[in-house]
Parts: C-alpha cells; sequence; structure tokens
C-alpha cells in the first residue's frame, strides 16, 4: 500500500485504517540488538520483540578489550622513563578542586535564598510564547517535565494512528528514505528539501514502472517473512575465467599499451587531425598565425605528443608553457624542448580531432558525435582485452568541467562536484574500467548493446544497469550497487541470470515491505538490526551513526566484527563486505587524481574528455599489466617506464652530456726553471717555471700544456690540433 501523509490518513475511514494496522502488525519483520549496543535510555511500551544477535562463525560473543595503539605504547614508556610526571600529577591531585560556577536558581515566591546565591536583577525572555504570557510558574505546574512522558507519547500515538514506540509522525516514516555513499551508513539524507523528494521518488516510480512491464508475473510475488530459516539463497560459483584475454607475459609497457592504443585509432585521429588542420589552414587566417607554419602529423607525431602529456602528468604544472619556458631559470623541468618544440606542441593541441565534421552534419547530430569514434573504440577494447573477476561495481564517475555544457551534471558527493557524468562498470578490487556510458540527458540514446528492451522508458536506472552487466551475465558475478539504481526487482531480476547482486537500498522502492519503510533514527535504537526476507533475498536496516537499508541475494541476516583502532565494532555481514566492493570506481577515479593528464584547464570539452580517456586507458594497461606477474611495481614506475618507452621509441631526445669539469690549471714551480716534461719527450732542450697543478708535471705554457693533455685524454681535441708522433711513453 502506498505511504500516506498525516492529513490523508485522518480522513481515511475506519476499515482502511484498520487494514494499515493489520498490515504493520504482520510479522514480516524481525529485529536484535549488536552484542554491544549500548542499554535502552528509556523502555517504551509496544516495543518489538527481538530475537537473539545471529553471529558469523567465529566472531566473539562478548566484545573484546581494546587493543592499545602502537603510539599508546610509546607514550606510556615515555611516561615511565620520566617520573617527575607523576610528582607533578600528585601535587595537582592534593591541591583543592576549583571552585563552582554560579548557577541560575527558579525559586518560588516567599523560598528562602541560600547564602552562596547572589540576587541579581534580570528579564527573561520568553521565546515561542504568546505576548503577556505569565512567567511565574508554580513547581505543580512545571511537575510535568519531571515525570515518565512516555505514557504521553504513546497516547498521542495511537491518537494519531501511528506506530507504538516512533516518535515522528507517519508522514515523514512512510515518505522519508535513506541513502548511504559507497560505505554504508556514512551519512544520511532525511533532511532533503520535499522538492528534492518529490523528484527522486519520481524517478524511482520510473524505474519501478519499467521493471514491472518488462519482468515476467513470477517475479512479482514478494512473499516477505521475520523467519531467517525462509532465506534459501546461496551466492553464485564464478564460472567465467578473468584477467587478460591474451598472453601478457614478457611484454613492455608500451606492448600492453598499444593493444588498447592500436593502428587504428591512431591513424583515425591522424587523418582527422590533418583534415581539420587544412581547413583552418585553408579559411582566412592572421598574417602572423601559428596555423601558416603548420604541416601535416605523422603517427610517429602524435605518438610524440602522447608521450609529452604523460611525462607532464607526471610532474604536474599549473602552465603548461612553463615545461618549456620556465619563469626562472632553476624551476626548468627537463629538455621538452629536445623532445618536440612548443609552437609544434601546441598547434597539434590546436588541431587535435576525432570525427569528420562533414560527416558528422549529415546524419542526426548527437551530443558526443566529436568523440563519440573514441568512445567507442575504447568500448569495444577494455572489454575484449580484459575480463573481470567474480564482484564487479556500477557507481557514477565525474570528470570536472565548469564551462558552458547542455548535459552538465552535479552532484555533491563527488570531489569534482560539477562536470560530465559517466555510469561506469569496473572491476571491485583493481578499479578495471570495463564498460562506460557517457550521460548527456534522458533524450539521448547511449548504443551500448544492440539487444535492448525497447519497453523500458528513457533515463531508467535499471536500464542503465542492464545495459552495463548484460555481456556478463550467467557466469556468476557478483554485482554491487548502490541505493540510486538497487530494487528488490532489480536484484531478483538479475539474480535470474546467474548473478548476484548487493548494495544499498532506499525503502520507498516498491515491493518493499510495508514494515521495514517507516523505520528512521527516531524509532529504532543504537546498533539495532531489522531485518526480512524471502526466499530468494533478505533486506537488512541498521542503525549506525545514522540508518542504512541493504539488499542482498546471498546473505544471511548475521552480524561479524572488524578492529579498527584498538576498538571491535560489529557490524552486518552484507556491511563488511558491501564496504570491501563498492570501491572499484571510487579507487579508479583515486588513481587517475594522482596523474592529471587532464588539466584542470580546458578550452574545448572533448578534448579534456580525449585526455580523460587516454589517463583510463593507462590504468586499464597497468592492471593487465600487473597480472603478468613477474614484475611488482606501481602505477607511477609503470607509467614512467612507458612514457620513456614512447620517445625513445618515436623521437629520442637530443640530449647532450655536459662536460666534465676538470682542475687541470697551470701554477708556478717553486724552482726558478724546470724542464719541460712535454719537450723532454720530444728530445727538445728547453725549461719552464710553470707546471700542471693537478698532474704536478712542469710544462710548458705555450703548446706544450695543451698538447700534453690531449694525450692523456684530459681534454677534447680536433683533428687539425691533434699531435702524431712516435714514442710516447710518459
Amino acid at each position: 500500500m502506498r505511504a500516506l501523509d498525516k492529513k490523508n490518513m485522518a480522513r481515511l475511514p475506519d476499515e482502511q485504517r484498520a487494514r494499515l494496522q493489520e498490515l504493520r502488525d504482520r510479522k514480516e519483520v524481525a529485529q536484535f540488538l549488536m552484542p554491544d549496543a549500548p542499554p535502552s535510555k528509556n523502555r517504551r511500551k509496544g516495543s518489538p520483540v527481538r530475537v537473539s544477535c545471529p553471529l558469523v562463525p567465529g566472531t566473539p560473543e562478548v566484545p573484546p578489550p581494546r587493543i592499545p595503539q602502537k603510539w599508546e605504547l610509546q607514550k606510556s614508556a615515555l611516561d615511565e622513563s620520566e617520573p617527575s610526571r607523576f610528582e607533578l600529577v600528585k601535587e595537582e591531585a592534593t591541591t583543592p578542586p576549583p571552585s563552582k560556577e554560579n548557577q541560575l536558581v527558579f525559586t518560588q515566591e516567599g523560598q528562602e535564598v541560600d547564602e552562596h546565591n547572589i540576587l541579581v536583577d534580570a528579564n527573561i525572555e520568553m521565546v515561542g510564547f504568546p505576548p503577556g504570557t505569565s512567567t511565574s510558574f508554580t513547581r505543580a505546574e512545571l511537575s510535568i517535565y519531571e515525570e515518565d512522558p512516555e505514557e504521553e507519547i504513546l497516547q498521542c500515538e495511537h491518537s494519531a494512528v501511528l506506530n507504538p514506540g516512533s516518535d515522528v509522525e507517519e508522514e515523514d516514516c512512510l515518505d522519508g528514505f535513506q541513502s548511504s555513499r559507497r560505505h554504508a551508513g556514512e551519512f544520511a539524507v532525511e533532511d532533503l528539501s520535499s522538492e528534492l523528494l518529490e523528484i527522486l521518488g519520481s524517478i524511482d516510480r520510473q524505474d519501478d514502472c519499467a521493471l514491472q512491464e518488462s519482468s515476467q508475473e513470477d517475479l512479482l510475488i514478494f512473499d516477505w517473512s521475520h523467519d531467517p530459516q525462509v532465506f534459501v539463497g546461496v551466492r553464485e560459483n564464478f564460472t567465467g575465467p578473468a584477467g587478460p584475454t591474451f598472453p601478457i607475459e614478457g611484454m613492455s609497457p608500451f606492448q600492453v599499451f598499444t593493444k588498447i592504443w592500436d593502428g587504428d585509432i591512431i591513424n583515425l585521429i591522424v587523418d582527422e587531425t590533418n583534415k581539420y588542420a587544412a581547413n583552418l589552414v585553408s579559411s582566412p587566417i592572421k598574417q602572423f598565425s601559428r596555423m601558416r607554419k603548420w604541416t601535416p602529423i605523422t603517427p610517429q607525431e602524435l605518438w610524440t605528443f602522447i608521450g609529452v602529456i604523460m611525462l607532464q602528468s607526471i610532474i604536474p604544472l599549473p602552465v603548461e608553457k612553463e615545461y618549456w619556458f620556465p619563469c626562472l631559470p632553476y624551476l626548468k623541468l627537463g629538455k621538452f624542448a629536445d623532445i618536440m618544440a612548443y609552437h609544434r606542441f601546441s598547434l597539434i593541441k590546436r588541431c587535435l580531432h576525432f570525427v569528420d565534421n562533414i560527416l558528422c552534419g549529415r546524419g542526426i547530430p548527437t551530443k558526443l558525435m566529436k568523440i563519440q569514434p573514441v568512445i567507442d573504440h575504447l568500448n569495444t577494447k577494455f572489454s575484449s582485452l580484459y575480463l573481470p573477476e567474480q564482484e564487479i561495481a556500477i557507481d557514477e564517475s565525474l570528470m570536472l568541467w565548469k564551462g558552458r555544457l547542455s548535459f552538465a551534471q552535479l552532484i555533491a558527493t563527488k570531489a569534482a562536484q560539477i562536470g560530465i557524468k559517466s555510469y561506469e562498470l569496473c572491476e571491485s578490487k583493481t578499479g578495471y574500467l570495463w564498460q562506460m556510458i557517457i550521460y548527456t540527458g534522458k533524450k539521448e540514446r547511449h548504443n551500448v548493446e544492440s539487444n535492448e528492451n525497447e519497453a523500458e522508458p528513457e533515463g531508467a536506472t535499471s536500464r542503465t544497469v542492464l545495459k552495463l552487466v548484460r555481456p556478463l551475465l550467467n557466469r556468476g558475478h557478483t554485482l554491487v550497487i548502490d541505493n540510486f539504481y538497487n530494487s528488490p526487482l532489480l536484484a531478483r531480476t538479475v539474480k535470474a541470470q546467474k548473478t548476484d547482486v548487493m548494495g544499498t537500498l532506499r525503502l520507498n522502492r516498491e515491493f518493499v515491505p510495508d514494515s521495514l519503510r517507516h523505520k528512521n533514527k527516531a524509532n529504532m535504537q543504537s546498533d539495532e538490526v531489522a531485518f526480512s526476507q524471502t526466499r530468494d533475498m533478505t533486506i537488512t536496516v541498521w542503525k549506525d551513526t545514522n540508518v542504512v537499508a541493504l539488499i542482498s541475494t546471498y546473505h544471511k541476516v548475521e552480524v561479524g566484527g572488524k578492529e579498527k583502532y584498538g576498538y571491535y565494532r560489529y557490524k552486518p555481514k552484507v556491511v563488511l563486505d558491501y564496504n570491501l566492493a563498492m570501491g572499484g570506481v571510487d579507487k579508479k577515479d583515486q588513481l587517475l587524481q594522482a596523474f592529471p593528464i587532464e588539466r584542470v584547464r580546458n578550452l574545448i570539452w572533448y578534448k579534456k574528455l580525449f585526455r580523460r580517456l587516454l589517463n583510463v586507458s593507462i590504468h586499464n594497461a597497468f592492471v593487465m599489466f600487473s597480472k603478468s606477474g613477474t614484475v611488482k611495481m606501481a602505477q607511477r614506475q609503470f607509467r614512467v617506464l612507458l612514457a620513456d618507452e614512447i620517445i625513445q621509441r618515436f623521437r629520442p631526445p637530443k640530449i647532450e652530456r655536459p662536460l666534465q669539469t676538470t682542475s687541470h690549471f697551470p701554477a708556478k714551480t717553486n724552482v726558478r726553471k724546470s724542464r719541460c716534461k712535454w719537450c723532454a719527450l720530444k728530445k727538445v732542450d728547453a725549461c719552464t717555471a710553470y707546471k700542471c697543478e693537478s698532474c704536478n708535471v712542469n710544462l710548458c705554457i705555450i703548446n706544450c700544456f695543451k698538447d700534453y693533455h690531449i694525450s692523456r685524454g684530459l681534454v677534447k681535441s680536433s683533428s687539425s690540433q691533434r699531435i702524431i708522433f712516435k714514442s710516447t711513453n710518459l
């Protein structure tokens, strides 16, 4: 039954009210408390009956004592080595405690005032009371706040036809929903505006309608029960292979990368760039424009351009021109001018193009037509070169873009917050991007697979999930998704094709049991778990800092534990597994952010998106290279080796070795005149008053000093200055 607000419920006849009460009293939901749950402050009448807490085998029934951390042990050892600190604490303990601060005390008229209290004149403002309200309260009038208010609250709830034991109104319980980030229970969205709630509710209703129209009738029957024995679901066996689909042993980083960026896509970019540059040159340009020096680009030069932007991402600078012309001489990084001139780099960056504009104008224009060939090529390569492991995740990713763009999205929980959104299917463990859909609006059609269900409305979230996961169905994967996509009917639909589903859930979705819809922070105790299950799925609602709901097709309602900062915390098993498996897309974004190939400022959105796709390709190549098992390296080292291999293959820089500085300088001898060593070898009788300070050899300043060091290989010589003689036995 749909949720009703308070006003509509008050207008219902008695039979429908009785029907609502009957639905709530059904034994669909069971509750239990964690072993470390705090004691209840108030025992409310009519509180639900709780079952014993089911624990995962090996989990202690009583929380173990706290484990001291390393820094605490070091601090205690330091305190023991300084006994003067204990003496100081002893002295402080012997000092009398400070006097209490003055407190505000209200007394009745005629009551004596204690000698320690001070009478002062004060004006007390009554907030929330009508003007003229009397401020003289007697003790009898204030006694209502000193008694236990549970009876009054329960009477109000019964009169308003609310749940017994609930502190909120029915419209807050039924119309509100919970949301969480990738880590379950990280934040709540109970305070969303009514407009945003209506938008999200319409999206959920549209998605549920789409699933109901495309699902079989037997999938629409949900018989929820509180009995844990009802659930018989087990995890699917992972049958498919995982890892690269080609032999990767013995391959270099560049060879792995060229499996993605092969000759076809490189030649396409070269041809379209040259066409676009020719159109620019043929158009009227300024007399001193840089475009007048354009020459057609080659595949080797494009690879050099890609290598340069890879090197720039390893050591980012805020101004790209400073890689060639630093603002200060001692801020220069490397020799980029030896790899590619700055003017040539700027020309290629200006003319970089991926599709023929004339051909795009003939068909139906799409918002991604400028970059569509690259997206299609990479989607094909990513999914054909690698097969993910059992756990996969679907989530949104956001590339920062603050310019004017019709399909830019705002996601406050992302690091970029505003930009180009993409739906991505990634491997949970490594973050390998297996398939992606760039979101450009509801009316845009994204042709990922041809066998789509046309009955599904455009923009339904379940449609996006099924598009991405369709090639991996019937292989035993575990799909991890958040509450933006998840619903009981979607989980059952995917489970029917031998693929498990796990993730967070909004309680306002269709087919969620009515007894769970009202669960929120007000009517649940800390560390309380409420659950309900059918034969093939379970829904678990857990209150930690916030209330979070999770759904799973293979998790039993069990509680595990995890140690953090020395404290042992109990959590539902589905929460522990969700926190480990949901970070695939976030891990990929985190690794890409450390190497910003897509610079913050770009003038053209599709060229920044091209850099983003190039960055993702490097990450995927690194994941495949790591599967070889022969060499273990960090991603930074992989990127350095890849960029260096590209530069050495296509444009080895002309880096001259610096001349070795020597200390061979002439100096005067201690005697007036000594025989020249070089002249003696030539059998010439000559004397000199100078010698080499480093070699300690007497040499004439003119000719002999230079010829002697050339013969020893200490100074470079030209062919014209080379001296040849028969016997040079030094």
